[in-house]
């Protein structure tokens, strides 16, 4: 199976208006209705967005988790991934992943109606911008007490953001190794050793592509929330997802010999780096435990040898040289 992420969109932040901004209507969207315009406001020295919205749902709980959705898109904006999954070049299936960074932080609900087997609610709605970091989610107005639905809230929210988050740096993890580096192939020499072996001398060049090293940036920068591909990653299962695809699972350059049947008469597989063996990607451990950094400007200039035999039988068929970055469970 093959995945292969589409396209990446940047960031929308909508544009903040101040506390002094009257409510002003909005065109409802065919999801869910944003009665006034969101103001960023401070409470306790904390930055907030208020928002009035109207959602719909086949019972309470359905339509309060809309109305959340719609405050969290308009308070931060979303980035979005769309991510197709092809079988044997055919197209199997696609999914549109949108990632907010936000929870909401209290709700009230003004007016509550339910017709048909559909229950529509106008909340109140006040949403925190997320930094992943930032473990407190809710906290109680007096000793004693929990308000468990404002908690819920909070909760269930901030695990949808990062559930989704996990899905988003899946989608851009799958393409890893294979649309990771730019391969710049020089042309193949072939060579005899000291003990009459045959060898295919096979120079390249190999960089980070730009175009992936910008998508692993803006979306770890998004579902992390600190900036910089350089961090500490604070979400444990985010770093295993890191972990995994890095070092468990990494990267090797795999340099394959064919003849004109494309038949494979010689195969090797080396690190992309022989001074590096994780492929310019460091993940940390010890006092820089869960930390995690990319050499952005690394590349290599390599000279791999392919064994090709003691005579001159297999270089009679072969026809060319294929480099492809893979991960090490496909050499």
């Amino acid at each position: 199976m093959k995945s292969t992420v589409v396209a990446i969109a940047c960031v929308l932040l909508l544009t903040s208006v101040s506390a002094q901004t009257t409510s002003q209507w909005l065109y409802p969207s065919p999801m869910g209705i944003a009665i006034t315009v969101g103001q960023w406001l401070y409470k306790d020295k904390k930055k907030i967005y208020a928002i009035e919205v109207e959602s719909s749902g086949s019972n309470l709980t359905a339509a309060k988790n809309e109305g959340f959705r719609i405050a969290i898109e308009h308070a931060v904006g979303s980035l979005t991934s769309s991510e197709s999954k092809l079988i044997n070049g055919q197209l199997a299936s696609k999914e549109i992943i949108a990632y907010s960074s936000g929870f909401v932080e209290k709700f009230e609900i003004i007016e509550r109606g339910d017709d048909n087997g559909k229950t529509t609610v106008k909340m109140k709605v006040w949403v925190s911008y997320s930094s992943i970091a930032d473990r407190l989610l809710h906290k109680s107005e007096s000793a004693g007490l929990l308000n468990g639905d404002q908690a819920s809230a909070s909760v269930s929210t901030k695990l949808d953001e990062l559930n989704t988050g996990d899905k988003l740096l899946k989608s851009v993890l799958a393409d890893y190794p294979r649309r990771a580096f730019d391969i710049e192939q020089k042309p193949t020499r072939i060579l005899l050793d000291n003990n009459r072996r045959v060898w295919a001398e096979v120079p390249y060049t190999l960089r980070w592509n730009k175009t992936y090293i910008r998508s692993l940036e803006e979306t770890l920068e998004a579902v992390s929330g600190t900036p910089a591909i350089y961090k500490h990653i604070w979400d444990q299962p985010k770093f295993n997802l890191l972990f995994a695809n890095f070092a468990q699972d990494s990267a090797l350059i795999k340099i394959t010999v064919k003849d004109t049947a494309n038949n494979v008469l010689a195969k090797h597989c080396s690190f992309p780096d022989p001074n590096n063996n994780e492929g310019w990607v460091m993940l940390g451990n010890g006092p820089y435990r869960n930390q995690f950094w990319v050499y952005k400007s690394a590349s290599a200039i390599t000279r791999q040898h392919i064994y090709l035999g003691t005579d001159s039988s297999l270089i009679e068929n072969a026809n060319k040289i294929e480099i492809t970055a893979v991960r090490q469970s496909e050499c």
